[in-house]
């Protein structure tokens, strides 16, 4: 599950899942009260972290032998505060 613009440290993202199948998890931590992102997976699915920032998680996911390249991407929805990621 990968939700963006959580605005909160690990330890209130983590409460969220402690009562689900979902005990793996990558946080990148917001700045003050903006942005925020969190990945959790299960234990049968296997997540390799690539590279991640304020606005991107780039991962390898493999599940059932077979592995994929995915990146979780956060692009500001107003167009005057986005990162330029080469499309506006």
């Amino acid at each position: 599950m990968f939700l963006m613009e959580t605005k909160n440290q690990d330890e209130a993202l983590f409460k969220l899942f402690q009562n689900s199948d979902l005990s793996n998890h990558f946080t990148v931590a917001p700045i003050g009260l903006v942005g925020g992102l969190s990945l959790s997976w299960r234990d049968d699915i296997q997540v390799e972290i690539l590279y991640s920032s304020a606005n991107v998680i780039d991962t390898i996911i493999s599940a059932q032998e077979i592995s994929n390249f995915v990146s979780f991407i956060y692009r500001e929805p107003n167009p005057v505060d986005r990162s330029n990621f080469g499309v506006n």
